[in-house]
Order: C-alpha cells, then structure tokens, then sequence
C-alpha cells in the first residue's frame, strides 16, 4: 500500500511539472497575442513585471520587446551577450520568486 501510494505520488508530481515550450531567446515569439484581450492582458502583465526589476534589467526588457537581440543590447549597456542574458533572467526569476512570497490580498 505504501508502495502504491508514492507511486501516485511521483506519477502526480510528474504530470505537474512545467514544461518548456522554446528557448530564452524565443521570448519576442512568444509574446504574440490572439486576441486583443489576451494582449491587454499581455501588456499589464508586463508592466507589473518591470516594476519589480531594476533599471538595467527593465532596459533590457524594453530593448529586447522592441526587437533588439542580446548582442545589441549588450554593446548598449557594455556586457558581453552572455551575461546580459544571464543578468536579465535572473532579475526574472527572482522577482518571480518576490511576487510568489507575496500573499495575495482579497478584495
């Protein structure tokens, strides 16, 4: 029985896992929208994300939405492509990490 029950339990945990649809460098595809609500959605969402990043990484969120690629936006702020790249998903996944620490208030 306990055998059992942590094989559901792997199993379960396994068809919850995110799974990545592309690369870092995709994100300009990505950010296409079906419909006009989707990118209403799209562009809070993306407003609410550049206020919890710090000045470098919300110029490069900027640079890279408007179609720059990372060896661009690199010279422009004197990194190598790398680690501006690095720096920036970074900045993501801790402010991602932020917004989830955050308790939700009701209205």
């Amino acid at each position: 029985m306990c055998a059992f029950c942590r094989a559901l339990r792997r199993y379960a945990m396994k068809l919850n896992r995110l799974q990545l649809v592309g690369k870092s460098t995709e994100i300009s595809e990505r950010m296409l929208a079906p419909t006009w609500a989707a990118l209403v959605e799209l562009r809070v969402d993306l407003e609410k994300l550049g206020c919890h990043l710090t000045d470098k990484s919300r110029a490069m969120l900027g640079l890279r939405s408007s179609g720059f690629d990372w060896k661009e936006i690199a010279e422009a702020l004197h990194m190598s492509p790398t680690a501006a790249r690095t720096a920036f998903w970074r900045e993501i996944k801790r402010a991602a990490a932020k917004k989830a620490s955050k308790p939700r208030k009701i209205a």
